[in-house]
């Protein structure tokens, strides 16, 4: 009977599969909220509760003190883009802010961070093994086969820390992962007014090429630039 127990407390956790749906198939022309430059399209939504976030990331994600958002970039221009995930922030607004404009910069989280936060932990299956060996094994197999959905999804999902888009490359969304404020206040209350910063390069022509057919081109066009676009948050893809 203790046995019993004990292994319904300690197994239980990790018996249910992992299962989360996938982003929204959309290029990021098709939402109302975007910015373009260059040929350069990018948007962003995000998730502000924890049954939205359940639905994409499974149940680990919210618990462990992180919320998504989500970018679709799309380059139809002549350059190629270069992205770091180090160039992307998150301006949370501050109404009691004394200066116009002014708010709180955050970074997001390294991805493998956030997954070893997320995994499930193998040892407590094996508290059983002096008891209930079979059971002690179908549960650390249970729980290590969710933790290998999990990484798969979550290389998958998540935005890479460094990446190029070149011009005609098929659309990209990813996602970025911030730590969700210490504030009581509901999540969408937070982020009403907050604002992706993402900072990105365009590389210059090449030795031996052309410069892009363009009346307007400049010499920044000849040896590349940085823009920062600025995307206002939706809640998941409306």
């Amino acid at each position: 009977m203790i046995a019993a127990l004990f292994f319904t407390s300690v197994a239980g956790t990790g018996c249910a599969s992992y299962r989360a749906l996938s982003f929204p198939d959309r290029p990021p022309h098709s939402f109302a909220i975007r910015q373009e430059s260059h040929g350069l399209t990018l948007a962003a939504w995000t998730l502000l509760d924890e049954a939205a976030v359940t639905r994409y990331f499974g149940d680990a994600l919210w618990d462990a003190g992180y919320f998504p958002v989500i970018v679709h970039i799309e380059n139809e221009g002549q350059q190629p883009a270069v992205f770091e995930r180090g160039q992307f922030t998150l301006r949370l607004q501050e109404e009691q802010a004394s200066v116009e404009g002014e708010g709180r910069d955050r970074a997001p989280a390294s991805a493998l961070d956030v997954l070893v936060r997320c995994e499930r932990a193998l040892w407590p299956s094996w508290l059983l093994a002096p008891l209930l060996v079979a059971p002690a094994v179908w549960a650390h197999r249970s729980v290590a086969q969710h933790n290998f959905d999990l990484t798969k999804d979550f290389a998958e999902k998540a935005l890479p820390s460094y990446f190029r888009l070149e011009p005609g490359d098929p659309p990209l969304v990813g996602a970025l992962f911030f730590p969700r404020p210490t504030s009581e206040e509901p999540l969408g209350e937070i982020l009403e007014n907050a604002e992706l910063r993402a900072h990105v390069k365009f590389e210059g022509t090449r030795l031996g090429e052309e410069t892009p057919d363009d009346p307007q081109a400049t010499e920044a066009s000849r040896v590349g630039f940085t823009t920062t676009f600025i995307l206002g948050l939706r809640d998941e893809a409306q």
